[in-house]
């Protein structure tokens, strides 16, 4: 099994998972999950440019 080279992809998919329970819960977990995708993708992006 290989790993990832990245975690953006992680934290991209938890902070989606965040974003859909705080929808069902409270504003404040679904904004943290809107920080943490925005934090992976940044980072994602950040990566993929220093690939090329």
């Amino acid at each position: 099994m290989t790993r990832p080279a990245s975690y953006a992809p992680i934290v991209v998919a938890a902070g989606a998972m965040l974003t859909l329970w705080g929808a069902a819960s409270t504003w404040i977990v679904s904004a943290a999950g809107l920080i943490a995708i925005g934090i992976g993708a940044a980072r994602w992006i950040k990566e993929a440019r220093h690939e090329n």
